[in-house]
């Protein structure tokens, strides 16, 4: 005879339903590997041409840097028509570095800028840049062969230095990443041990949970009284085995016990009304199976008949008893 059908059911359920949690916590914790929070928030300080080169090719594109005066070039950065930066150029190590500052850095619009300390994204030079290059050259009468000959091609873009969106970033992932952990946890505990699943949360100091799951497993193997495709009545359990979730139910934690009728409509296709059996305890309420409304009567009056003391069917007067009740037996608990 198979046994402890139930816990493998639990497990099984609880087992599918770890996968995706798996899934988008791999995905959370690759982010957290790969995304350059440190770098931004922590970033290096670079002083020569040769600690810009070395932080760009190693992929720390993030840095802070002190530099000598800053010269205007006298163009600006557009995007969509508004100016979103200006580009100063200094030289270090004897190299001409170009800087991308930010509108807030170049509040005065001043042709020098001094004593700054920037924070910006190491990015290579575009097509645009190259015309910089030129125009720049031009400027200063220089050849344009001898401007690229001693210009890095590595800017230094305090625009492109997200700290706003980093932020933001952050804390989305964060409170992301607190329920994707829990969620998996809590499933792989329930694939481990299935009696502290919420399947099996009516059992809450009605003794042991391992003991009763087995006691409820023995009995829907052996003294079914009353059962449906998915819903099955014993002696002591009302237990559930079907694609919307795995419960079992002891009768003498039931306080209150209805049925809820639930409307679905599938397209075209004519509306048709469904029970399910809402059960009330002091630790929980669960809604159990999908059913005709001839099979929920029958489980109301023979789990009525097993239990003359638990209260059945639906009432504003008793949801207000039971409210009582529950908070009355918890005070004592």
């Amino acid at each position: 005879m198979k046994k402890n059908i139930l816990a493998k059911s639990i497990r099984r359920f609880y087992l599918i339903k770890l996968f995706p949690a798996t899934l988008f916590l791999v995905f959370v914790i690759l982010i957290w590997l790969n995304y350059p929070f440190k770098e931004i928030f922590f970033p290096d300080t670079v002083n020569s041409i040769n600690d810009i080169n070395e932080h760009y090719y190693s992929k720390k594109e993030f840095i802070r840097i002190d530099p000598p005066t800053l010269y205007y070039t006298g163009y600006d950065y557009k995007r969509h028509g508004d100016v979103e930066g200006s580009y100063y150029y200094t030289f270090i190590d004897e190299k001409c570095v170009f800087f991308l500052l930010s509108p807030d850095t170049n509040k005065t619009e001043s042709p020098e800028l001094t004593d700054l300390s920037i924070k910006g994204r190491l990015i290579r030079g575009s097509s645009s840049y190259k015309e910089l290059v030129e125009h720049v050259a031009e400027d200063l009468s220089w050849t344009v062969k001898g401007l690229k000959s001693v210009t890095s091609p590595i800017v230094i873009s305090e625009i492109d230095y997200f700290i706003p969106e980093s932020i933001l970033f952050l804390i989305l992932l964060s409170v992301s990443s607190v329920p994707a952990f829990y969620y998996f946890v809590s499933r792989a505990i329930f694939v481990i041990a299935p009696q502290f699943s919420p399947s099996c949360m009516h059992m809450r100091r009605m003794g042991r949970r391992s003991a009763l799951l087995k006691q409820a497993d023995h009995e829907f193997l052996s003294e079914s009284v009353f059962s449906t495709d998915t819903l099955f009545l014993t002696s002591n359990y009302l237990i559930e085995i079907s694609a919307r979730g795995i419960a079992a139910v002891p009768l003498r934690s039931i306080l209150w016990i209805y049925k809820h009728s639930v409307m679905t409509r599938f397209l075209w296709f004519p509306p048709k009304l469904t029970y399910t059996i809402r059960i009330v305890s002091l630790y929980g309420i669960s809604d159990h199976a999908k059913l005709e409304k001839t099979h929920a009567d029958e489980i109301l009056s023979k789990i009525e008949a097993a239990c003359p003391d638990v209260i059945s069917g639906f009432s504003e007067e008793k949801r207000k008893l039971i409210k009582e009740k529950r908070k009355a037996l918890k005070r004592k608990h």
